[in-house]
Parts: C-alpha cells; sequence; structure tokens
C-alpha cells in the first residue's frame, strides 16, 4: 500500500508526478511521534477494517475538491477546489475551465461548448501553450533582427546579436529552461480557486471570511491573492506547483507551513496559513469507508471487529513489497510479449 510521508524537505525529493497517487498522506510538519503514530494507527485501522473508521474534516473538504477536478476539461490538468465554513458547511465547489456567458463555466451538455478541447473545432488546442509558442517566435525574430552596435572604432561593422547558424529550435530549447516556460496567463480557463469564490459571490447566501479552501494543488499567485483578498482562514492542498510565486510575492500575507518549519501561531500571525493535506486521499474513499459488511448483529448490538478484515481492495490487500513484485512481473511479461511482436 502506499503511503507518503510528507516531511518539511519535501520539494527536494522526486515526488512531484507520483504525489496524487498515494493512498494516505502524512504531513510530518510540526506533529509529536504521538500524533504521527495516531494518524498511522488510524490509516491500519481504516485499511483492515478492524475498527469503523469515518472521514474526517480535511478529507471530506478534499474528497469535495477532489470530486470537482473531475468535472475539469482542460488539457493541462483537473485540478478542484472546495470551500468550507468554520462550522464544517460545504460552501461551494470549483474546478478549472473557460468561462461561459451569464455565469459559470462550460459544461458538458451546455449550449454553446467552447472548451478548448473542442473549440475552434478546426483548430483546438491550448491557448496559453500556442501563446508561448509564439512568444518563442516574436524572440527570436527579434533577436535575429538586432544587431549589436559598434562601441569603438576597432568595430567597423555591426554585429548579430544572434549567430547566423542559431535556429528557432536552439532558442525555444534554451528559453523553456527559464521561466518564460511557467508562463499561464494566457491560459482561457478560470482556476478552480477563483470558480469556487465566484461561485459565493453570484449566489451572495455565503461569506468566505474565515473558511477553509481545500485544493487538490496548490495554488498559484493569482489566486492566492484573491484567496486573502476574500479571507480564506487557510488553504489545504495536496499537490505542489512549481510555477507558483505566492510565497515568494505574498510572503507577507501568505504563510506555507510545509515550507518554513515553524509552528502555527494563528493568534498573533495574522497570514492566510498554506498546509499540506493529511489523511486518507479521495481517491480511496471508497475502498476505506464504504460499509462492506454488517457492523450489528441481529439484536442491533454491534459486531466485534477486531479479527475480521473486510477491505477487499487490491492495492490494499497486500504489502507495498508486494505490490512492487506484482508490477515488475507484468512489466516483465509486457516487455518479453512485445519482443515476440
Amino acid at each position: 500500500m502506499a503511503i507518503l510521508l510528507l516531511q518539511a524537505s519535501w520539494r527536494t525529493q522526486k515526488v512531484r508526478k507520483t504525489l496524487h497517487l498515494s493512498d494516505f498522506f502524512v504531513a510530518n510538519d510540526n506533529q509529536s511521534e504521538k500524533m504521527l503514530g495516531d494518524e498511522l494507527w488510524r490509516f491500519l485501522q481504516a485499511v483492515t477494517g478492524q475498527e469503523i473508521v469515518r472521514p474526517h474534516q480535511d478529507e471530506k473538504g478534499m474528497q469535495a475538491a477532489w470530486s470537482a477536478a473531475l468535472r475539469s476539461s482542460c488539457m493541462s490538468r483537473q485540478v478542484g477546489a472546495a470551500i468550507v465554513s468554520k462550522q464544517g458547511e460545504l460552501l461551494s465547489v470549483g474546478t478549472n475551465d473557460p468561462p461561459s456567458p451569464k455565469g459559470g463555466l462550460y459544461a458538458d451538455g451546455g449550449e454553446p461548448d467552447h472548451r478548448c478541447f473542442k473549440w475552434p473545432s478546426d483548430d483546438p488546442h491550448c491557448r496559453n501553450d500556442r501563446k508561448k509558442k509564439e512568444i518563442y517566435q516574436e524572440i527570436f525574430e527579434k533577436l535575429q533582427s538586432t544587431k549589436i552596435t559598434p562601441k569603438n572604432i576597432d568595430q567597423e561593422v555591426e554585429a548579430p546579436l544572434l549567430a547566423p547558424a542559431a535556429s528557432i529550435e536552439d532558442l525555444v530549447k534554451a528559453l523553456k529552461s527559464t521561466r518564460i516556460r511557467d508562463l499561464i496567463e494566457f491560459s482561457r480557463a478560470i482556476h478552480a480557486e477563483m470558480d469556487a469564490l465566484l461561485a459565493i459571490a453570484r449566489e451572495g447566501t455565503a461569506k468566505s471570511e474565515g473558511a477553509t479552501l481545500y485544493c487538490t494543488t496548490y495554488p498559484c499567485h493569482s489566486c492566492a491573492r484573491h484567496i486573502v483578498a476574500a479571507g480564506i482562514n487557510e488553504v489545504v492542498y495536496i499537490e505542489p506547483y512549481d510555477k507558483s510565486l505566492a510565497n515568494e510575492l505574498h510572503s507577507d500575507a501568505v504563510r506555507d507551513v510545509s515550507v518554513v518549519d515553524q509552528p502555527v501561531d494563528r493568534k498573533n500571525d495574522p497570514r492566510v496559513v498554506f498546509r499540506l493535506f493529511g489523511g486518507v486521499a479521495p481517491r480511496r474513499f471508497t475502498a476505506l469507508f464504504e460499509k462492506r459488511r454488517d457492523l450489528k448483529d441481529g439484536d442491533g448490538l454491534r459486531v466485534d471487529l477486531a479479527h475480521r478484515v473486510a477491505h477487499t481492495d487490491p492495492i490494499l490487500k497486500g504489502s507495498f513489497l508486494t505490490l512492487e513484485d506484482d508490477v515488475a512481473a507484468s512489466v516483465a511479461e509486457a516487455l518479453e510479449g512485445g519482443s515476440h511482436a
């Protein structure tokens, strides 16, 4: 079974692309050994079914965000957000997709439907990627046509700023190693966090002040500033987002306790707390929380679960080493089959 233990140094580890595939998250920022032990014991109880375990508040909030993410048709990534009040009430959810006239987002079954993957119908594409490609081309042409002005009499002619042998492919390769590759403002999609905030604004029946925002992915710097302005108290996330400059640009208003290894002092620090999610992964909700057997006998008395294993999910039945062996065997079989094709 996959248990991901995240520590304050998680950014130095190459777990980014597999992070969301974990079954259980432990955000080991400021917890004591007892707290860590209690969390892991709870997970084991949920896996074995030896105790009745049901979602806590963070798990419920992240499940709502994860469910919302599945609605997204974005060709880059699916992101979901959910805003929960201080009382634990779900106020709104959001996902990342282009905005629709008269409010909300384009969605399946709606007309017109101008989501990026189908509009325009003759050339559906990601606008952000297309715009960055145009910028690469523009920079290449500008450098190609620009000359270095002679600075002394020994320099008789103007020299080209870009080497004549340089190609657009060479330049694009170089630029993709810079932050130009991280530009996100040309996307047509409303970000999930913004969609959730706008949903509250459209309805006007709830307040975001003091609420918690759950997001499947770390908010970008644009969403971060709106989250702060909306009065959100804290943000809980799963996946990192390297393009975000939230901490760099808004360190006066945002505090990521998963990066800065310091205890949270909510009374004296008014900044919005960003923290890693801890608990059962949303993708494992059914496997760990669904009632799959009787919990009471014919007289209505609770049955003894201590020596009875209930869950039969293949991923959770064996150890991680067993799962690794099974995967390795499957890969070897596939490779062997391919060599005879």
